[in-house]
């Protein structure tokens, strides 16, 4: 346990009046929970121990008269998470604290690879903060006191050499910073561009000793790429177990009743990703209590369950990672969508009626679109899902949205596991070398004359039984049409629900790149991703399918 009061000890007397005064703050820190809150805490506190990470709960003791207190309660906010602190319980809640309807106390629970002295260190650095008690997490500390558990304690004691051997295995792990992940990483794509260099180079002599070598070479690099994956992996549950909380606050505010479900927490992702989502998550919470379930009284008028159901779940589909959220609420409306994107220019009434629904939906994601005629102090108005949009494609992510009305809305978002290396298939257009993500392709064939056809305008392609539009990317980006197709190749790639067809003139093979950013000049142009360094030396431009049609 640990409390900032400076580097003297006390005088061996009064060690028995400071663990009676540990044991009061200690029990007056966790008797502001109920049972469901110490419950999602002993979770986390399990998914903390896994990482070898340290779950900690801080009491901040604001000053006397203090006349900021939101403001300071940010600065703590802040101070933690800049210090690379995963906050996961706060005391009273986010909505009572912007309205200061607290005293001047605060409690956080924090996930942190930084000691209870550092912690401790870093809030007392906050101005108006009169002291700061920081306590280790225990699930001792949840339902019983000190002494209450001094038999407990006893029997622990007592099992020996054999607790002492699982304690020995228990800390064979050891914590490491995150930027010393990052290169890491950043080193392990550069062993995978050198070892596509010594293939390709190699690969212009026909000698079996060198192949065999490389053979080995390639499976020892594949299990280190691999690894080093791994190690940046983290559950999806450092950002999830932030919500129940959160939903329960804006249900209780917004007199509606949720049930709350949370399924494949245990899901993993990259870190970066992970850091990443937690916004988007928030954002399409919010919208879900305030915009989509209806309150007890409509839900019963309707003929459904007073209680609305809201879910959150992660699961693994390929090489990603899909997120959804899902509640039984009213849905969205497609005629009021189409009826606001009219009024707003975006389209006329003739061609709103050639819409899929897909494509109606899609006007949510747009800036400043809403069919909400006045903000809300939650969700506010028309601001939010565009931005939502555009985080999950700045992590090369893509966001759909399924609807009916009265029965609910799903949302769901695809992840890719890792933003550093990546499988693709090389291709060329016009001898340039392009890469489409093996993650997005459903097959490749060779095309014959005539197979395409045009509908309304459009070229499309018919595989067994289901027509997808067509880009070829030799029109795309502005080459020569190529005389015939009888030696072109069609590429379906699928984003979500939806495919298409992507006309190339040839396919290279398969290969593992690394992703490197395309910088600040590149900014506006959507079609592609990043770039690649090949074994040749060659640079690939990888394309984001999502923007190719």
């Amino acid at each position: 346990y640990g409390e900032l009061t400076g580097s003297s000890k006390p005088p061996k007397d009064k060690i028995t009046e400071k663990e009676e005064n540990l044991d009061k703050q200690r029990n007056n820190l966790y008797s502001k929970m109920d049972n469901e809150t110490k419950e999602l805490l002993e979770k986390v506190f399990k998914k903390a121990k896994e990482r070898n990470l340290n779950f900690l709960i801080l009491n901040v003791i604001l000053e006397d008269g203090v006349q900021l207190k939101q403001a300071r309660a940010y600065a703590i906010h802040h101070k933690l998470e800049d210090n690379g602190c995963e906050i996961v319980y706060t005391y009273p809640s986010v909505e009572e604290i912007e309205k200061e309807n607290f005293d001047k106390e605060l409690i956080f629970g924090v996930v942190t690879s930084k000691s209870i002295g550092e912690i401790a260190e870093l809030v007392n650095k906050v101005a108006e903060v009169e002291s700061v008690y920081v306590d280790e997490f225990s699930t001792n500390n949840l339902f019983f006191s000190r002494e209450e558990n001094k038999d407990e304690e006893e029997e622990l004691k007592q099992e020996g050499l054999e607790n002492n051997k699982k304690e020995v295995k228990l800390s064979k792990s050891i914590r490491v910073d995150i930027n010393k992940l990052d290169e890491l990483m950043n080193l392990m794509a550069e062993l995978v561009i050198a070892r596509s260099r010594i293939i390709e180079t190699l690969s212009k002599y026909d000698v079996k000793d060198v192949d065999e070598s490389l053979t080995q070479l390639s499976r020892i690099t594949l299990d280190l790429q691999n690894v080093v994956m791994k190690i940046r992996m983290v559950p999806v549950a450092f950002v999830f177990n932030r919500f129940p909380r959160l939903v329960r606050d804006l249900a209780k505010e917004l007199g509606k009743k949720v049930n709350f479900v949370i399924q494949g927490e245990e899901t993993e992702l990259d870190r970066t990703v992970v850091d990443e989502i937690g916004e988007p998550l928030v954002h399409l919470l919010r919208n879900s209590i305030d915009h989509g379930i209806e309150g007890p009284h409509e839900r019963l008028a309707k003929g459904k369950p007073e209680t609305g159901t809201l879910k959150l779940s992660a699961r693994h589909e390929g090489n990603g990672v899909i997120i959804e959220v899902e509640d039984d609420g009213k849905g969205f409306d497609k005629n009021e969508i189409l009826r606001t994107a009219i009024n707003k220019g975006l389209i006329s009434s003739s061609e709103a009626s050639k819409l899929s629904d897909e494509e109606i939906y899609n006007f949510v994601f747009l800036p400043g679109f809403s069919t909400k005629t006045a903000a809300t102090e939650l969700s506010g108005r028309g601001v939010g899902m565009d931005v939502v949009k555009s985080t999950i494609e700045s992590l090369k992510g893509t966001i759909s949205l399924e609807t009916k009305k009265e029965k609910g809305t799903k949302i769901s978002i695809s992840l890719p596991l890792t933003l550093a290396i990546i499988e693709a298939l090389l291709i060329t257009v016009n001898e340039h070398v392009y890469a489409i993500p093996i993650a997005n392709i459903d097959t490749t064939q060779r095309m014959s004359d005539g197979e395409l056809k045009v509908v309304q305008g459009q070229e499309v392609f018919l595989l067994r039984g289901e027509v997808m539009p067509v880009v070829r990317l030799r029109k795309l980006f502005g080459y020569e049409k190529k005389k015939g197709s009888s030696n072109e190749y069609i590429i379906i790639v699928k984003m979500g629900n939806k495919k298409y067809g992507v006309v190339v003139d040839k396919l290279l093979g398969q290969d593992d790149i690394v992703i490197k950013s395309l910088g600040s000049l590149m900014n506006d142009v959507k079609e592609f991703s990043g770039g690649a360094i090949l074994g040749d030396g060659r640079i690939a431009l990888i394309l984001d399918v999502a923007s190719l049609i």
